[in-house]
């Protein structure tokens, strides 16, 4: 089937593009990435297993919640152990190993080091901490050009949820900066930190699926993507090459 025309004004769905393409171009800036649904396509082999297990057909396109594949089990009257275990898929080092990076987020990455340098370039995650190696090695094979003490997991004994950890490492980057820019594609993240975070931090948030945020904030923007199929992320990268001049 022919795809649509491209139209990026159609895939900036909320902010004010103008403010926006102004504050992500400053050299002294600190960006901050999420790894899956942002950097990395874990949700392409967490399906793919899932479909093999239970012979459905889901797509990441049809994502409407956080807990999508419970409720795909559930509404095919799926055995309690598959509903059960639905969502193990994004625990399983085996399963998240075989991730890729997504379309069109590599040259972003390259323009904003490109722009402030390796040093204020991080990855943040709400990982599980037994998948630190698994992590790393995606990380290392998919972009390799990030400084490895700069990719933030929760250890072994850190209290705090997954909410709060990004909210409290995204403050801490925030310090002595114009702004700190997260892109993030999970809506909680995104309103716990803006909530919870420092007054100059902006939320690049690019949803998965059908999902979207229930809020909004003056420093929330809020992207599509493109080509649908793929959960591709050209709509953030035009903008980005449009804000930085490349």
């Amino acid at each position: 089937m022919e795809r649509l025309k491209f139209n990026l004004p159609d895939y900036l769905y909320y902010g004010d593009w103008d403010f926006l393409k102004s504050a992500v171009n400053n050299r002294n800036n600190v960006f901050i990435y999420d790894i899956d649904g942002i950097l990395i396509n874990s949700t392409e082999p967490v399906f793919s297993n899932f479909n093999r297990l239970t012979g459905l057909d889901v797509r990441p396109t049809q994502i409407d919640s956080w807990d999508s594949l419970t409720n795909f089990a559930r509404a095919n009257n799926l055995s309690e152990e598959l509903v059960k275990g639905a969502e193990d898929g994004w625990y399983d080092e085996e399963v998240l190993k075989e991730a890729q990076r997504y379309l069109y987020i590599k040259p972003v990455v390259r323009m904003t080091i490109g722009l402030t340098g390796q040093e204020r370039n991080c990855i943040l995650t709400s990982r599980n901490p037994n998948l630190r190696g698994v992590t790393i090695r995606n990380i290392r094979q998919e972009f390799p050009f990030f400084l490895e003490e700069n990719i933030y997991i929760r250890g072994e004994d850190y209290e705090l949820s997954e909410s709060a950890y990004k909210a409290q490492i995204v403050s801490e980057k925030s310090v002595n900066v114009p702004w700190v820019i997260l892109f993030e594609d999970s809506t909680k993240y995104v309103e716990r930190v803006l909530l919870d975070g420092p007054d100059n931090c902006i939320v690049v948030n690019v949803p998965l699926g059908k999902i979207r945020p229930n809020f909004l904030h003056e420093r929330l923007f809020v992207f599509g993507r493109y080509p649908d199929d793929k959960q591709g992320m050209y709509p953030l990268y035009k903008f980005m090459k449009e804000a930085l001049g490349r």
